[in-house]
């Protein structure tokens, strides 16, 4: 866990969330072999046509380090509603499949 570090911004930050950040990268089994990896997780509000961000993944020169940068969109309804937030388990379900993408990108390149 020493080398996986992480941020959380918006809603990502409530507890139901952010419990289970610390547990899900302590016990994370892949990209361990790295020196160092910083994933940056945030809310984004998308409105009318703007197109969501997508998650990037990027490894250095050597490939000792990574940096994924994992979007989670809210979208602006009508008179000033949002959409509901994605579930707690949606987004450890979702970030599980990115970590191991991550992880498999990594072994094809390195």
């Amino acid at each position: 866990m020493e080398n996986i570090k992480y941020s959380l911004s918006g809603f990502l930050k409530q507890p139901e969330y952010s419990f289970h950040f610390y547990n899900f990268f302590k016990e994370l089994e892949v990209l361990q072999s790295l020196e160092e990896v910083n994933v940056k997780l945030f809310e984004e509000t998308v409105i009318g046509n703007f197109k969501p961000s997508n998650t990037k993944i990027e490894f250095s020169e050597d490939g000792n380090r990574c940096t994924i940068e994992i979007p989670f969109s809210l979208y602006y309804l009508s008179s000033n509603k949002f959409s509901s937030p994605p579930t707690p388990a949606e987004v450890f379900e979702g970030l599980q499949n990115i970590m191991a993408s991550a992880d498999a990108q990594h072994t094809d390149e390195f």
